[in-house]
């Protein structure tokens, strides 16, 4: 069996691809390859962009945080001497009204001093003021009558 060498030549085109075939398929992959590597490159560009948005959102986020922290710690500080002044008025207030209560207690008991019923009666009856008043109305009328018959 024998080999014959028109086969065998034939079949040695059939199996290797020409130089300019083998060329145009690397420069082909090559291309190709270059495209996937592009592709990838701008992939990993967006994803550095995103990246960085999210790290500069991160950051207005602890920022605002921080603030709302600030803002909540003044707030409960400010409740706090908000009860103080409160408690503290609470307890003014408190000595205040014993001090008025002490003062009304003396008030009435100096306006109303304890009388007897004889010194009422006699302080009504012969009182000189009430004399005064009675003899001052009576030269009144007197001065009237005279200065009527006269004039």
């Amino acid at each position: 069996m024998g080999c014959t060498p028109c086969k065998t030549a034939a079949a040695a085109k059939v199996e290797e691809p020409s130089a300019s075939t083998l060329l145009q398929t690397t420069q082909g992959q090559v291309v190709e390859a270059e495209a996937v590597k592009a592709e990838e490159q701008k992939t990993d560009a967006e994803m550095v962009k995103e990246t960085a948005q999210l790290k500069l959102q991160t950051a207005e986020v602890k920022q605002k945080t921080a603030e709302v922290k600030q803002e909540l710690e003044q707030k409960q500080e400010l409740q706090q001497e908000l009860k103080q002044k409160q408690a503290e008025l609470n307890q003014e207030t408190v000595e205040l009204e014993q001090e008025l209560n002490e003062l009304m207690k003396l008030t009435i008991t100096e306006v109303k001093p304890k009388e007897t019923p004889a010194q009422s009666c006699w302080m009504g009856c012969c009182d000189s003021t009430f004399f005064q008043l009675t003899i001052t109305a009576r030269r009144s009328n007197q001065r009237r009558s005279l200065l009527r018959a006269s004039g």
